[in-house]
Formats: structure tokens, C-alpha cells, sequence
């Protein structure tokens, strides 16, 4: 999958905010605990730099984790906002999954989907629209960083 500029940036700013979200939250709770035991005066030792780099370390991936899953394809179905088809004067706009059902209900008749819709069966039906003489209509993903 091709990575835009938009989700770039999208993955970049959601990253730098989760990972000054939790630094902020570790760095409060170590302050209260630090007030409420006086007795943490001196060095640190080698215990403590191995518990803050492990607690470092975990959430920069928590973060990082957070802000790449919406760009995994297995997990489109949660983070797809809705569909584009450019050079169809049919198909107009972003199209979510209510707007398909309903041109789907008007273009089959009686349509009836059991279970969820995913957007892979959705591009099934698209397909199933069109002939192919000019070409399969190609629907373009907009991405939960992509909406403008």
C-alpha cells in the first residue's frame, strides 16, 4: 500500500501526541509520588534507569502502535471513512457504507446483505455494477488521515 503525504503526517502528529499525552501523565504521577516520599533524595540507581527506559520504551510503542493501526488494511473496515470514484459521473463524492447500501438497494432491487459490509464486498458490488467495456470502476480508499 502506497502511503500518502496526508497519512505521513496524520501518523507523525498522532504519535507526538500520544507520546506527550503519557509523558505528561508519567511525569505527574512521578511528581506526586516523589511529594509524597521525601525520602527519594540522591542518586538514581541502575534499577531505576532500567524501569524508565522499559517504561520508555513501551510507550513509544503504544504510541507508535496507535497511530500506524489505521493504516493496516486488515483493520480498514474500522478506519476506511468512505469511497471516492474519480472519472464516474455515476458515483459522485466520498460515499460511505449507508450511501452504497442505498445505491445498491436502487441499482439491485431487493438488496439484502447478511452481516457486516465490508469494503471488500462493497468493491464487489461496484464492480458487479458496471460492464467492463470502458474499464473496472476503481474505487479510491479515503483513509481515516485522508478526510480534508
Amino acid at each position: 500500500a502506497v502511503v500518502s503525504t496526508q497519512s505521513t503526517g496524520g501518523v507523525l502528529s498522532t504519535f507526538g501526541s500520544q507520546l506527550s499525552l503519557y509523558t505528561m501523565t508519567l511525569l505527574s504521577i512521578y511528581r506526586v509520588y516523589c511529594v509524597k516520599n521525601t525520602s527519594l533524595q540522591g542518586a538514581i540507581t541502575a534499577k531505576i534507569r532500567a524501569v524508565l527506559a522499559s517504561i520508555s520504551f513501551s510507550l513509544i510503542v503504544v504510541a507508535l502502535l496507535i497511530s500506524i493501526i489505521p493504516l493496516i488494511d486488515t483493520a480498514e473496515d474500522f478506519f476506511v471513512n468512505g469511497m471516492v470514484y474519480p472519472g464516474n459521473p455515476l458515483l459522485i463524492g466520498v460515499l460511505d457504507k449507508e450511501d452504497h447500501s442505498r445505491i445498491f438497494r436502487a441499482h439491485y432491487g431487493c438488496f439484502h446483505h447478511k452481516g457486516a459490509m465490508t469494503w471488500r464486498i462493497i468493491q464487489r458490488f461496484v464492480q458487479g455494477m458496471f460492464t467492463t467495456f470502458n474499464g473496472p470502476v476503481a474505487g479510491k480508499k479515503i483513509h481515516f488521515y485522508g478526510n480534508s
